[in-house]
């Protein structure tokens, strides 16, 4: 009679902890996360975010004719051919950005259409405004001068090592992108010139708003999140 005492016991006691232990599994359920869904705009001259956009300007920047523009060329060089030095001025109005959104990664898609020999391209961050129709080596518009011949810059934003023809990425520093958001007078634009201005190293790019193949043309890519 005691043995069979002991072992209903034994039984009441096993039977309560398994609950126990099924009723704390249920209490702590597994949590997965879920993926945020990350989307994309480009400006594309005449492509996107519409086949309206009219919003990038570019120039190019010539050492040898200091006072000439080049706004009107289809192609425009960057690097140093039979010792002239040849700059990119690029900027896109980024006013279709989506309000709220966070940017999360930035690219500028370019075009390599001639090149002569492989060179790094440095993309850097433009500190005065400047005016596509007039500016040239030595001044950012008909009146005011650049302080530095050649284009006033902040720090470099990108870098690519351009290896012939083709389409090309350079990441854009997210810092950048941003600031212009965030106060779009900022936004002046990128300036694009050989890591090696010394050697004959030169690349010849598609403009982005003269180029007659629209979906060549230079494109900046946000990728950014929903608030």
């Amino acid at each position: 009679m005691k043995k069979s005492l002991v072992l209903v016991l034994m039984l009441i006691v096993g039977l309560g902890f398994s609950a126990c232990s099924k009723k704390d599994n249920l209490s702590t359920p597994t949590v997965v996360p879920t993926a945020v869904p990350t989307y994309v705009i480009s400006f594309q001259q005449g492509v996107s975010p519409t086949a309206a956009y009219s919003g990038a300007v570019d120039n190019c920047l010539i050492s040898n004719v200091p006072t000439s523009n080049f706004g009107s060329l289809t192609s425009l060089s960057v690097g140093n051919a039979s010792a002239v030095v040849y700059r990119m001025l690029i900027r896109f109005d980024l006013s279709a950005f989506p309000v709220g959104a966070s940017a999360t990664r930035a690219e500028l898609v370019i075009n390599v259409n001639d090149y002569g020999l492989s060179n790094s391209i440095n993309a850097y961050a433009v500190s005065q405004d400047w005016d596509a129709g007039t500016s040239s080596w030595n001044k950012r518009n008909s009146t005011d001068s650049w302080t530095t011949p050649g284009g006033d810059v902040d720090t470099i934003a990108g870098t690519l090592y351009n290896g012939g023809t083709g389409e090309y990425v350079i990441p854009i520093m997210l810092g950048y992108i941003n600031s212009w958001l965030d106060y779009p007078p900022s936004n002046h634009g990128l300036l694009l010139m050989s890591a090696d201005e010394g050697t004959a190293l030169w690349e010849n790019i598609d403009s982005c708003d003269q180029y007659t193949s629209l979906t060549l043309r230079p494109t900046l890519k946000i990728y950014y999140i929903q608030p």
